[in-house]
């Protein structure tokens, strides 16, 4: 995790989470009615003598839910959208979900900033210097490979064996 800046009188905290385990941290201190900014897609309806296409935005979304889909490794943050630029795609009221990935800056607003969510914050940092631990759990049948994360284990391979013995080659 990459701490650009934490700005106590306003309570903003700007970072650029650098892995996986950077943003399961992120979902544990993002909170409901947070404000999260950040570049996003946006797809813009049809209008007359136009069609349909993405565009590149930047949006801050007031937060309703979000949610960290490991497999992915991906932190999605849904909810309204208090500002939009540029400007002539704004919505008022409308619904939009960012998707956080690694290496994307992102600005979270918070009513306060609390103690433990700065504490979280340089948790992840010293944690991104750690070595990776690989896990091997094996017996006579099969091993398992995980890799050690904040979040769990990360399964990365199993290998089963063929049975021995006098009935078998």
């Amino acid at each position: 995790m990459k701490i650009i800046k934490i700005n106590y009188k306003e309570n903003t905290i700007e970072i650029v989470p650098e892995n996986i385990d950077d943003l399961w941290h992120l979902e544990k201190i993002i909170e409901p009615n947070d404000l999260v900014s950040a570049k996003s897609e946006r797809k813009i309806k049809a209008i007359e003598g136009r069609k349909a296409e993405k565009v590149d935005i930047f949006v801050e979304i007031k937060v309703e839910e979000l949610g960290f889909h490991k497999p992915t490794g991906i932190l999605r943050v849904n909810g309204t959208i208090t500002q939009l630029k540029p400007i002539e795609f704004f919505e008022q009221g409308a619904h939009h979900s960012i998707e956080i990935d690694t290496e994307k800056k992102i600005i979270i607003k918070k009513p306060k900033i609390k103690k433990y969510q700065i504490d979280r914050l340089e948790k992840a940092v010293k944690a991104s210097k750690k070595p990776s631990i690989l896990l091997l759990v094996l017996d006579d049948e099969e091993a398992v490979f995980a890799l050690v994360k904040e979040y769990g284990l990360e399964r990365k391979a199993e290998m089963k064996s063929k049975k021995q013995g006098k009935q078998f080659k």
